[in-house]
């Protein structure tokens, strides 16, 4: 079995971005868990094959989607860590069709 990467967060985006994410959900009436839920997998999915997790982009850059978050990671495979660059988050908005 292969070790598990490290998954990292960028600073910025845990503490401005994701933390505007769910003050805005806050304000909105939506329920933040789905953020917290989304970042949870995102973390799951990184850890165990982030090669394979999302798709490529140039500079070596992959995207994510776990609803209602996007984010945008680097795979360092020498040093085993998932480096997430950046997040957009993306509610669903009432009367969506659900997947």
């Amino acid at each position: 079995m292969n070790t598990p990467f490290t998954v990292i967060w960028k600073r910025s985006v845990i503490e401005k971005t994701l933390a505007s994410f769910v003050l805005a959900a806050m304000e909105q009436g939506e329920d933040i868990s789905a953020i917290t839920a989304a970042m949870t997998e995102i973390d799951r999915l990184l850890a165990a094959d982030p090669e394979r997790s999302g798709e490529s982009r140039a500079d070596f850059e992959r995207v994510l989607i776990v609803s209602p978050l996007t984010v945008t990671f680097e795979v360092h495979e020498e040093e085993r860590i998932a480096y997430v660059l950046r997040a957009r988050y993306a509610p669903r908005h009432p009367g969506a069709a659900e997947e």
